[in-house]
């Protein structure tokens, strides 16, 4: 009795904690992580072996091929305890991706309601930013190391929707353009250039998908960005040493060329299984830098999982996104207006799991897969429905 109590509570609200653990996270890791064990604990006592077997049959070969390439290179790790470890953390996280479809397998997705607690988590993501951000200058503290706003950052697509929603009139555009103006200027004043491309990212998509001017917006930030790019590089030219590509290129990415083209210049030992999850930090490549990882998320699972990690992972990035494309070509306008946040939110996870967060990160392989998870049944409900 207790565990169908149990179940039923995870199936009407447990399964939608994802939407809050990177707003967790951010505020503080312990709370985060009691977030995201609860969440999990949770699914493990409500969910049965007859619900796994509703996940779509390519996402489990898929899931299990990764998570046993990822194994290959830990008995060949220097740490392997940490190799093991991060391989752990990632099955964990990773594990959001079967059990939304088991979940969404047997109830009707409400999207709406999950726009709104990712609204709300992204608005408390927002204070908490500013308010750190403001701490940090009341104390004289570079912001750059003491503030980090990377999740309020690919958050930001589900506020701009959840405050049209919540608002509902004329004066929503107005809040929307307030907050939305606030949370850029405060990524700026922090000195974070990922965090505002990631912001800008993610916001851009979702013009695409709800302004009237769709896709010719893309053509005007083409234009815009030679520009944008050049506002950014002048104030870092006194670094670069002389004026060449490269150098400028190296500068302008905060010296992220130079651990890219070191990582193919001192290749893994073993190019097929690599050097083992979490061991990057151990090599020439990341310890010439003095950074954790290769702040790419190709980058660094090829040199921590070899071709056989990299490989199985892009072919289940490339197995839900192909899915997620091809249904978005055949979706309504109202579908496709509905799925522009989820769409959204993906993209900006990308751009920061492409120039920041590894593919071990929450946001990549926790918060992203649930996205991709709630966007594979949108679409795929919403065609039935529109069909």
């Amino acid at each position: 009795m207790v565990l169908e109590r149990v179940r039923e509570s995870f199936f009407r609200v447990g399964w939608m904690l994802p939407a809050l653990v990177p707003t967790a996270a951010a505020l503080g890791r312990a709370l985060g992580n009691i977030l995201f064990f609860g969440y999990l604990l949770w699914a493990l006592l409500a969910l049965r072996p007859r619900d796994l077997g509703l996940v779509p049959r390519p996402v489990v070969w898929l899931h299990v091929l990764v998570l046993a390439a990822f194994l290959l290179g830990v008995g060949a790790a220097s740490a392997p305890g940490e190799a093991l470890h991060t391989w752990f953390r990632w099955l964990t996280y990773s594990m959001v991706l079967p059990i939304t479809l088991a979940v969404l397998a047997q109830r009707p997705l409400d999207d709406a309601r999950l726009v709104r607690w990712l609204g709300t988590a992204a608005l408390v993501a927002l204070a908490y930013f500013l308010f750190k951000l403001g701490v940090a200058w009341w104390r004289g503290l570079e912001p750059a190391k003491s503030v980090n706003g990377m999740a309020m950052a690919y958050l930001l697509p589900f506020l701009a929707v959840w405050l049209r929603d919540a608002v509902g009139d004329a004066s929503a555009r107005w809040v929307q353009a307030a907050l939305l103006s606030i949370a850029l200027a405060g990524l700026l004043l922090a000195d974070s250039s990922t965090e505002v491309l990631v912001a800008c990212g993610g916001l851009v998509v979702l013009a695409i998908f709800l302004s009237r001017y769709g896709l010719r917006l893309v053509w005007v930030l083409a234009l815009l960005l030679p520009l944008v790019l050049l506002v950014e590089l002048l104030p870092k030219l006194d670094q670069a040493r002389d004026l060449d590509w490269l150098a400028l290129l190296d500068v302008w990415s905060s010296r992220r060329t130079t651990l890219w083209i070191g990582a193919f210049q001192s290749p893994p030992p073993d190019i097929w299984i690599g050097v083992g999850m979490g061991n990057a930090r151990l090599f020439d490549p990341v310890t010439a830098v003095e950074v954790k990882h290769f702040h790419n998320f190709m980058v660094d699972a090829w040199y921590e999982t070899g071709i056989l990690g990299l490989a199985a992972l892009l072919a289940l990035l490339a197995y839900l996104l192909a899915t997620v494309l091809r249904a978005l070509r055949a979706a309504s306008c109202d579908v496709k207006r509905r799925a522009a946040p989820w769409v959204a939110g993906v993209a900006a996870v990308l751009i920061t799991a492409s120039l920041d967060n590894s593919y071990g990160s929450l946001s990549f392989c926790f918060f992203m897969l649930f996205e991709l998870a709630v966007l594979k049944v949108l679409l795929k409900v919403s065609d039935a429905v529109h069909a």
